[in-house]
């Protein structure tokens, strides 16, 4: 998040994602989740509340942004079919 200093205002939701090897080159095609990004009584809070994962499709290492898609799998749909249980 360092690197966006002039857009932090206006980021509210990341894709967080582990390229293989942690190299850049493995971007393309990686498979990320989404992160939501809070700001209370100036505390930055990074969490997940949400199963939505993205697919890269284009990533640019000097910007640390990327081009993604929806990507659905079995870890993208919810563990629990019935809204009324709960874990």
């Amino acid at each position: 998040m360092r690197s966006y200093e002039e857009d932090k205002d206006r980021i509210t939701k990341v894709i967080g994602v582990h390229f293989s090897k942690n190299s850049n080159l493995n971007a393309e095609n990686a498979v990320g989740i989404e992160i939501e990004i809070i700001k209370k009584n100036n505390i930055t809070i990074i969490e997940s509340n949400s199963n939505n994962r993205y697919q890269v499709l284009d990533y640019d290492s000097s910007t640390n942004f990327s081009q993604a898609i929806p990507y659905e799998d079995e870890d993208s749909i919810p563990l629990l079919k019935d809204p009324s249980e709960n874990d």
